[in-house]
């Protein structure tokens, strides 16, 4: 494997070469689609896009190509974390962000969807992630909008980057006498490509966002319940994703609260509401029909299952955990598109080099009956569909990016050896992944 002669990584002469072809030869390669793998693939990139895909020695390769030999290994498409957050912390650990997103470019990251914070730093690191040789994934983000009582909130005031929360273009408090067009323009204006609907809105004014993003090409990614709107409302209104699994359940539940604040269930309530009982699966129904993406984010429910009674919010944090669980298997089997976040990225309390989307992953096999391949789907094409980027990613086929993830080990076989990553290659330039002596810490 000629990787020192054939990597395009930037160097200290000058910006990588993608210009050149790169012959990635004899690969299994899992394409993103839920096809079966195929053997002895060659995979041809030029000018950072997959060019064409054919068995290994079918044809000849252009003169200019380098080869990087690939017996033996496993390729999938570069992954893709459908809800971070990497410019929302109030406690200023922001600052690390770049670190923490080179290790996840490195962990097998090559695009992120942010789910809202400091639009200022988001625009930057954005804008860095789309140069070529830009040793973070690419970066989609949103601007949030809420309503005005939840701006209260400490995370608010951190990702405000100095000024009023709920007063700036990426973070906006909205009334009914809101100027939605212009609430739009100005969050698109930020270089934002969605709104996140977060809490403390009624269906009306879900609808109304919605519809106006959706006007000027914005795509619409929401709190799977907003308070007082739930699931089924935003359904309703054509949001394009709700995220998390442990708060559908306020669909089945006649006057939910008004505030996010208050979201705290009663303690038999995940008991009431059977996970794929008549209101989830009428709720699936109209998710299926309006291509809705079910952002589960399970990554969160582990800490949950180890937690002491009311704690996250939440009286019996372990029955809830399980509840998502059941609900995400539930939405699969009605055939809803689910796509793959962490709402965190690298693990939590964890000094662990990969970033948590392998943990998502598994989850989704182990505990919501995922098969290996559906969960690769769920991280790569269907988180795609999520950013809405679907056309140049989250998949190997000729024309998108040249995003791809080498492994030592078949995840077809077992989901955790996404883990095993011999490189990343990132629009056509190959990242090596670090000695643990090299690894910065986060």
């Amino acid at each position: 494997m000629c990787l020192a002669a054939c990597s395009s990584r930037a160097s200290a002469q000058g910006a990588p070469d993608t210009l050149a072809h790169i012959a990635f030869t004899n690969a299994t390669v899992i394409d993103g689609s839920g096809a079966a793998p195929a053997a002895k693939q060659t995979i041809l990139v030029n000018r950072g896009l997959i060019e064409d895909i054919f068995e290994t020695g079918s044809r000849a390769l252009p003169a200019d190509a380098r080869t990087v030999d690939l017996t033996g290994k496993f390729v999938i498409p570069g992954l893709i974390d459908s809800h971070v957050h990497v410019a929302t912390d109030p406690a200023g650990q922001d600052a690390k962000a770049g670190a923490t997103l080179r290790l996840a470019l490195l962990g097998g990251l090559t695009s992120v969807r942010d789910m809202a914070g400091d639009g200022i730093a988001l625009g930057e690191l954005a804008t860095r992630s789309r140069r070529a040789d830009a040793e973070l994934p690419r970066l989609y983000y949103a601007s949030l909008m809420a309503g005005p009582s939840f701006f209260t909130d400490a995370r608010t005031k951190a990702s405000a980057h100095g000024g009023t929360p709920g007063e700036v273009p990426w973070m906006k408090a909205i009334t009914p006498t809101t100027d939605m067009k212009l609430a739009v323009r100005d969050a698109k204006a930020t270089g934002a490509t969605a709104i996140k609907i977060y809490a403390d809105l009624p269906a009306d004014l879900v609808k109304k966002i919605t519809t106006e993003a959706h006007r000027q090409g914005m795509k619409v990614w929401s709190h799977s319940t907003v308070f007082p709107a739930t699931a089924l409302d935003e359904v309703d209104a054509g949001v394009d994703v709700i995220s998390h699994a442990i708060y559908l359940y306020w669909a089945a539940i006649p006057n939910p609260p008004m505030h996010y604040a208050d979201r705290v269930p009663p303690r038999s309530a995940y008991d009431s509401v059977p996970a794929d009982g008549p209101a989830m699966q009428d709720l699936f129904a109209k998710m299926k029909a309006q291509n809705t993406v079910f952002d589960a984010t399970l990554s969160i429910l582990p800490r949950f299952e180890a937690a002491r009674e009311s704690s996250f919010g939440l009286i019996d944090p372990k029955r809830a955990a399980q509840w998502a669980y059941d609900v995400t298997r539930a939405a699969k089997l009605a055939g809803v598109t689910i796509c793959a976040g962490t709402d965190g990225m690298m693990p939590f309390g964890s000094h662990d080099s990969l970033p948590g989307l392998h943990g998502e992953m598994e989850l989704l096999v182990t505990r919501a009956g995922f098969t290996p391949l559906e969960a690769i789907t769920a991280a790569t094409l269907n988180s795609a569909l999520a950013i809405g980027a679907a056309s140049s990613l989250g998949s190997i086929v000729p024309g998108k990016m040249a995003d791809l993830v080498v492994l030592d080990g078949n995840p077809v076989s077992d989901i955790r050896n996404t883990r095993r990553i011999a490189f990343v290659v990132r629009g056509g330039v190959i990242h090596q992944r670090l000695a643990p002596s090299q690894r910065p810490s986060h």
